[in-house]
């Protein structure tokens, strides 16, 4: 199945218009550039660590937009819910439970570093599972 930027674009926007950001304000949030940012709401490709930047923004589980790309559906509402606490740490939502979400946010690392940690996970997790097999590309 081909990726489908303009589909995440239309989520992304929608989301952002619902929680009632400009550019700039999610630029803020998100440590990414409105210029970036305008590229993916008008459909064009973006990196990996700008879309785990806008998930943990919208305080959505790791992976949703690549999901959103492969035809799934965000999160039915922005999550509400209490960030889980244990061993005295908060997790949100989605990490607890997970062994290696709440080993992230146990270490000392800053959010950025652990965004990218978190980001490393849910790759190695997708590349496993073969989510990453594209018809007509080799792998190494």
């Amino acid at each position: 199945m081909e990726d489908d930027w303009l589909r995440l674009a239309d989520y992304l926007v929608t989301e952002r218009v619902h929680r009632h950001l400009d550019l700039r304000d999610l630029a803020a949030i998100t440590k990414v550039s409105e210029r970036t940012l305008g590229k993916i709401e008008n459909g064009q490709r973006v990196s990996r660590d700008t879309l785990a930047a806008i998930e943990l923004a919208f305080g959505w589980p790791p992976g949703t937009c690549r999901s959103i790309l492969l035809g799934g559906q965000p999160p039915a509402a922005p999550d509400k819910s209490p960030d889980a606490v244990a061993d005295g740490v908060r997790y949100p939502p989605w990490a607890a439970g997970d062994p290696f979400y709440e080993h992230i946010y146990r270490g000392p690392a800053s959010d950025e570093d652990k965004l990218v940690a978190i980001r490393a996970v849910v790759t190695h997790r997708e590349v496993t599972s073969g989510a990453h097999n594209v018809p007509g590309r080799r792998r190494a």
